[in-house]
């Protein structure tokens, strides 16, 4: 089954909310009002990345989550990384 990601620009589409929320379920979710992604397969909310040195964010341009840190010596580095790609 093809992934898909949802998004809205509505303030009152809430991605916290949505993985908050236990009864909730379905595809990957954006808000773009909160600047947050759901990732609906664990209930985890995580902020949309404003550049590629954060950690823990998702890029939605590139709809990949990327968890854990760089190695700050070296920025080219992704080694301790985990990057997800979502769709």
């Amino acid at each position: 089954m093809p992934r898909s990601l949802i998004t809205s620009r509505h303030p009152s589409h809430s991605a916290i909310d949505l993985c908050n929320d236990d009864s909730t379920a379905g595809p990957d979710f954006v808000s773009h009002h909160d600047g947050t992604y759901c990732d609906m397969a664990n209930k985890r909310s995580y902020p949309l990345c404003a550049s590629t040195e954060e950690e823990d964010c998702f890029n939605l341009d590139a709809a990949t989550l990327y968890r854990g840190a760089l190695l700050k010596r070296d920025p080219g580095l992704r080694e301790g990384r985990e990057v997800v790609r979502k769709l």
